[in-house]
């Protein structure tokens, strides 16, 4: 929009402009946050209430045209949110984002003249991460999912907006005629927007996913993301000022600023494309020296059990020589209490042991296979009664998780289990593993000591002594970053028992 009127003029109205929709703002987000803690039957009515409310405050901003535009832009808004997936939206939650996203066309006048666009991505990361926050709680570890649908948010709304200006502009010039082909259009740019985005996000599915992870993983990136975020909205906002101040904007510098815009917003696309590939080729690099680091101590551990296996033979073979000292003297009892004492509890012990080892091989991956090798040896070292049941189709196996992830989730689960059996008689713990072409399965089973409480896997809670009750927690924050894994809990007064179920990916 051109400016009109003295600059005094449009900064005062301006910052009415501002106080005025901040006042909406935090009222839709307070109410927000009050419907997070009311049950569903109760949320979906209140959250309409304010939809109406919303819808009903837009007419005195502008005519019908612009209030159908206002509201197909909201919708677009919402939908784009929710097809992107980098957050959770539920219908409560698209509700409320609808009447945040619904604002009048003329509700910022003075605004829009001083700032142009700008003021619309502003109040796009305004309403992104403010719903992050109510959902989240913190952005630690979060924030790249918010910042990459800042980024999509702001372009698909501002090339809808844009055209949609263009297409009023055009139905008015022909509205003389009687044609309703222009106002037409606008319904069939928002389809084509929504199928566009729709399409994109099935077609890079896995590099959703991957970018999740990564911005959990490679935290340390978010200050950096903060800044660009921060740079990226002061620039837009101010770009339009100074021609605004010398009275040089128009038509043509219009145009000119809505090509920049987009230019600028696709090249945080571009850095979102740079940090996923170096992040995946980091990320390679890191799985690639844990496999190494895997191997070297499966073999090691594999090369002392055989060196070990060769002396018991030996043994072996030494205490059936004793034992037959004794079997020619016939009625001896203290030829029974020797067998009974020493040859076969050993004899049980050695070969439980090489049967739970050659049991190991059915694991079709390398580096899972090494990483339960040490943790078997573990338990072992620790006099743990651990025992292991796979039901593996070679040729359907998937590991489905990171195999860093994989092994930091499976390592806590069993080292909870080993510390709840740790010296305690008759106590035993079973690891599971089982597969189809859609689904893997790990089972940890255990005894258990302490009676159940409904705090098992909060944060800060622990049965052990000096122990902070931070493993669960850790392990559940690992498998929120995979859609297509849940972590199912059951315990009784014997039995504490973890599922850890994987799916396949479509």
């Amino acid at each position: 929009m051109l400016p009109s009127g003295s600059i005094a003029y449009i900064f005062t109205s301006g910052l009415k402009e501002i106080a005025l929709f901040l006042a909406v703002y935090f009222f839709i987000l307070i109410c927000a946050a009050f419907a997070k803690k009311l049950p569903f039957q109760k949320a979906f009515p209140f959250a309409l209430i304010i939809v109406a409310a919303t819808i009903l405050f837009i007419p005195a901003y502008g005519a019908k045209l612009e209030l159908a535009i206002s509201v197909f832009s909201a919708v677009l808004c919402v939908v784009v949110l929710a097809l992107v997936g980098m957050t959770d939206c539920s219908t409560v939650d698209a509700l409320f984002l609808f009447s945040l996203f619904l604002t009048p066309k003329r509700f910022f006048n003075s605004t829009d003249m001083l700032l142009g666009p700008g003021i619309h991505f502003l109040y796009i990361l305004m309403i992104v991460l403010a719903y992050g926050r109510i959902k989240s709680g913190t952005f630690k570890g979060k924030f790249l999912p918010y910042y990459v649908s800042f980024i999509y948010l702001s372009l698909i709304s501002y090339v809808f907006n844009t055209l949609s200006d263009r297409i009023a502009l055009f139905y008015r010039i022909t509205l003389h005629s009687g044609s309703y082909l222009p106002l037409a259009a606008i319904p069939v740019l928002f389809a084509l927007l929504c199928g566009l985005t729709a399409y994109l996000c099935q077609k890079l599915e896995k590099e959703k996913t991957a970018l999740r992870i990564y911005g959990a993983r490679y935290s340390e990136i978010e200050k950096y993301l903060y800044f660009l975020t921060g740079f990226t909205v002061v620039f837009l906002l101010a770009a339009h000022i100074p021609f605004v101040v010398t009275r040089t904007s128009s038509y043509t510098l219009m145009n000119v600023l809505s090509i920049f815009y987009i230019v600028l917003l696709l090249l945080q696309i571009l850095f979102l494309v740079l940090f996923y590939q170096v992040a995946y080729y980091r990320d390679a690099l890191r799985f690639k020296e844990q496999e190494q680091k895997n191997e070297e101590h499966y073999y090691l551990s594999l090369k002392k059990n055989l060196d070990s296996m060769a002396d018991i033979r030996h043994d072996i073979k030494n205490l059936f020589l004793t034992m037959g000292n004794f079997v020619e003297r016939s009625q001896d009892e203290e030829m029974k209490a020797f067998y009974k004492e020493k040859i076969f509890p050993f004899a049980i012990d050695e070969i439980d042991k090489n049967y739970l080892y050659s049991r190991l091989y059915q694991i079709p991956n390398e580096a899972l296979r090494g990483f339960l090798h040490m943790k078997l040896f573990q338990a072992q070292n620790r006099k743990e009664n651990i025992k292991l049941q796979f039901h593996i189709e070679d040729r359907n196996f998937f590991l489905g998780m990171d195999i860093i992830d994989l092994t930091r989730v499976l390592g806590i689960l069993l080292d909870n289990a080993f510390e709840e059996c740790e010296a305690a008689e008759g106590s035993y713990i079973e690891f599971h593993i089982t597969n189809n072409s859609n689904l893997c399965t790990y089972t940890i089973k255990n005894t258990r000591r302490h009676p159940p409480s409904e705090n098992e896997s909060a944060r800060g809670f622990s049965t052990k002594p000096g122990h902070m009750g931070l493993g669960l927690s850790i392990v559940r924050s690992i498998t929120e970053l995979y859609p297509m894994v849940t972590l199912n809990t059951y315990y009784d007064q014997d039995f504490y028992i973890q599922s850890l179920n994987i799916s396949r990916e479509e």
